[in-house]
């Protein structure tokens, strides 16, 4: 018996090899896919949108209200990108003072504006109206020189509203991503 492996092509010498592929139903499965990432995409661009508003809620909450209460109302998120390389963010327009209230003013940084202070010197303070934009400059120069900590409101570190919010609302963030592929698939099966 001629048994003789030919080098080339693995196949003997004596042997048919044939290989038969039927791809007729090729075309339905990838609509059946496609399928799916329209589930997925739903479903995570739901995830995405309840994890940022649930973000936002615990960002705000510990947001101080300060004078105004302007940069507490003024967090908010937005989804930069979509399905598939999602990105979501929470933040606040006003991210300079948001930062200062984060995480503080280091001494010798640069002074806060005057008009900032003004308003709440003007509501916190007994200070006569003709005194009001002195002091509010004076005020300005020592947080600059001295730096800030709002440790008598928040703590000696910052209120660290956004640190603090991304630490408790992981857990979360995690189950609704979690949630979401589960029930993209659970849609799929039907």
């Amino acid at each position: 018996m001629n048994d003789r492996i030919l080098p080339m092509t693995g196949v003997s010498a004596f042997a048919d090899l044939v290989i038969t592929i039927d791809a007729s139903e090729a075309e339905e499965a990838a609509r059946f896919f496609d399928q799916f990432d329209e589930f997925l995409a739903q479903d995570l661009n739901v995830a995405m949108e309840a994890s940022l508003q649930f973000v936002e809620g615990q960002v705000a909450g510990r947001t101080p209200v300060g004078v105004t209460g302007n940069l507490q109302k003024s967090i908010t998120h937005k989804i930069e990108t979509p399905f598939p390389n999602m990105t979501g963010y929470v933040f606040s327009p006003l991210a300079d003072y948001a930062r200062v209230i984060e995480y503080g003013r280091t001494p010798g940084a640069k002074p806060p504006p005057v008009d900032a202070i003004q308003l709440w010197v003007t509501r916190k303070l007994q200070v006569p109206e003709e005194s009001i934009e002195e002091v509010s400059r004076l005020i300005a120069l020592a947080i600059g020189h001295r730096g800030f900590s709002p440790e008598w409101d928040v703590g000696p570190t910052g209120a660290k509203m956004f640190e603090e919010a991304t630490e408790v609302s992981t857990p979360y963030v995690v189950q609704q991503f979690a949630n979401a592929v589960d029930q993209a698939v659970r849609r799929f099966k039907v």
